[in-house]
């Protein structure tokens, strides 16, 4: 009996030590995570962290304050990134499947933002309608001509979601049914019905990536190589469209290099990019004449919101002006498209907007359109 109740002893002392040891863990835990400063953003999941909310009873009250102070602690508690890259090395590296609905975990090292757009139309499940088409060739013929009263060309350019490209690393468990995806539809629908300078992208990025890989593996934006491949066909059109300049609109020089790399975007969202580092391929400029034009910029704070419009160029040599209208495939075209204008405004959003061509009396305008962002109806221009 007594060698029984030693043991219950034991065993008594051995949960009060767990418990002990747990609770004073627990105790460092909280206090780190009200005295350690996160900063503003989360390096794991690459977006910024929740702001300290105020009580604002005009403006939700307890509806609204609630659940804000609870993303602003459960943004800071201690060693969170590194959780959630445990979290993350757990899904993807034993479960081969994604730990956010934001990332589609594909073939090979292969991740794809997992887009409701972009994932229906790699499906062929989201497609443009006879009425929506005609919206779109309506309302950019509308930018075109009210374009040319302002006296500037008009290019559009439509870029390839990655899921169109590559396809093939996408993972079986997304079924595919034999349609024309929205980009396909819209560029075959401009050139049956419409004289609309368009660059479509796709044939040309499905002819380059037969020679080198032209999108990130682990972003979802096309790499250099590929936003090159673009930027060539962009001259080609802005060429046409503008002859006095014709002979002035010639590629850049570049230089390619190959180094590897943390992982980028898709894994950064996960606290991945470590495990899943990529061969990056760059294009250096061999001898680069664009600057960043600041004392202009300035002239569009009150226009400027969270993506601010950037203005470059060679402000010598006899180049047109431009205004590109865009969204984040443009990042990787901004360094050499600068080469090539005397100035060049590069607006981040979705429509062409009057404010900014009236200021910049550019000579053209390109607009650059991702396809996962086809199936929004098109606005036209108003004038401000």
């Amino acid at each position: 009996m007594a060698v029984k109740a030693d043991e219950a002893g034991a065993q008594r002392l051995e949960s009060q030590v767990t418990v002990g040891v747990f609770l004073i863990a627990l105790i460092f835990w909280c206090g780190a995570s009200l005295v350690i400063d996160p900063g503003t953003l989360s390096r794991s999941e690459n977006r910024y962290l929740a702001p300290a909310p105020t009580f604002d009873s005009q403006a939700g009250g307890l509806t609204a304050y609630v659940p804000a102070l609870a993303d602003y602690l459960a943004d800071r508690v201690a060693l969170r990134d590194a959780m959630i890259s445990l979290h993350a090395r757990t899904w993807v590296g034993l479960l081969g499947t994604s730990p956010t609905d934001k990332l589609i975990v594909g073939k090979d090292g292969w991740f794809f933002l997992n887009d409701a757009a972009a994932v229906g139309q790699y499906q062929g499940t989201a497609q443009l309608d006879e009425d929506e088409l005609a919206t779109w060739q309506r309302v950019l013929e509308q930018r075109r001509d009210w374009l040319a009263e302002q006296g500037s060309a008009f290019v559009l350019v439509l870029v390839p979601n990655k899921h169109q490209i590559y396809p093939e690393y996408m993972p079986d468990r997304l079924p595919r049914i034999p349609a024309d995806e929205q980009h396909a539809q819209l560029a075959r629908y401009l050139k049956a019905h419409s004289d609309l300078v368009v660059v479509d992208l796709m044939p040309t990025l499905l002819q380059a990536k037969e020679e080198q890989r032209v999108y990130h593996k682990t972003d979802t934006h096309w790499n250099d190589l590929g936003a090159y491949a673009g930027y060539e066909e962009i001259l080609i059109a802005s060429a046409r469209a503008l002859p006095r300049f014709a002979s002035v609109i010639e590629p850049v020089a570049v230089k390619p290099e190959v180094s590897l790399e943390k992982g980028i975007g898709l894994t950064a969202m996960v606290g991945l990019k470590e495990i899943y580092r990529e061969e990056v391929f760059k294009l250096v400029k061999q001898d680069p004449q664009a600057q960043i034009l600041m004392k202009d910029k300035r002239l569009y704070a009150k226009f400027e919101n969270q993506q601010k419009p950037l203005a470059l160029g060679v402000p010598s040599g006899g180049l047109p002006r431009a205004v590109v209208f865009r969204d984040s495939f443009s990042n990787a075209l901004i360094p050499y498209l600068s080469e090539n204008f005397r100035r060049v405004l590069f607006v981040w959003t979705r429509d062409v907007e009057a404010k900014y061509v009236l200021r910049e009396k550019p000579d053209i305008v390109i607009q650059e359109i991702a396809g996962r962002l086809l199936d929004r109806t098109p606005q036209p221009i108003i004038d401000p």
